[in-house]
């Protein structure tokens, strides 16, 4: 049981982690077209 919550959390966090590269990848591509 324990583990399953580990693994659930892992998952989240490495979601937040490749959301947060492409939020980071949008606000450079936004600066871009804006300039």
């Amino acid at each position: 049981r324990f583990d399953r919550s580990v693994e659930k959390w892992r998952r989240f966090h490495y979601d937040i982690k490749i959301f947060n590269q492409w939020l980071t990848e949008a606000e450079q591509f936004l600066r871009k077209t804006n300039s």
